[in-house]
């Protein structure tokens, strides 16, 4: 099998940029959500962890988990809700839903954002692909955005711009859009 080695030090991808892009506004404006986030990891360690799946993931996931590993505190949103999950639990989610559900696409999907029982996906290849679809799980397979790049631009801009804010009520804190 051959393997593309995603280097995210240097010059940044417009992945990285919306990424670090979304965590400058939640340090300013939910610190925790921010702190929840963990380091990423090396590209030998996701490939090691991503090794039994029956599927390639799309070299854009390499690139998000190399920034980050996802968020440690169930509570925590990275965007209206949804919460970026870690490398691990995402796994064990594939696999709950692969044998339990079974797949319906031919490679499978793989989740990288999760709330309650809905979750934004990437689709699964036979061989190395730069990106892919990320579909929304609710209910049905739809897809959301042409990639996970796409998709994370789109968030930042939504934060940028309030479209999605953090309203504070005396009695909870909302994430609204």
């Amino acid at each position: 099998m051959l393997f593309i080695k995603v280097e995210i030090s240097g010059s940044m991808s417009l992945l990285t940029d919306a990424l670090d892009r979304i965590l400058n506004w939640l340090q300013q404006n939910k610190p925790s959500y921010a702190y929840s986030l963990q380091p990423g990891l090396a590209y030998e360690e996701i490939e090691e962890k991503v090794k039994n799946l029956s599927f390639r993931l799309p070299t854009e996931v390499y690139e998000l988990y190399q920034w980050r590993n996802g968020m440690i505190d169930d509570d925590s949103e990275f965007f209206y809700y949804y919460r970026f999950l870690p490398l691990e639990e995402a796994l064990q989610l594939e696999k709950v839903v692969s044998e339990n559900f079974g797949l319906s696409l031919p490679f499978g999907w793989f989740p990288i954002f999760y709330f309650e029982k809905e979750g934004f996906a990437v689709i699964g290849a036979e061989k190395n692909t730069e990106s892919s679809p990320v579909l929304n799980t609710y209910l049905s397979d739809d897809i959301r955005y042409t990639n996970l790049t796409n998709m994370i631009q789109c968030i930042a801009e939504c934060y940028e711009t309030n479209a999605y804010y953090i309203r504070v009520s005396a009695s909870q804190t909302l994430l609204t859009r």
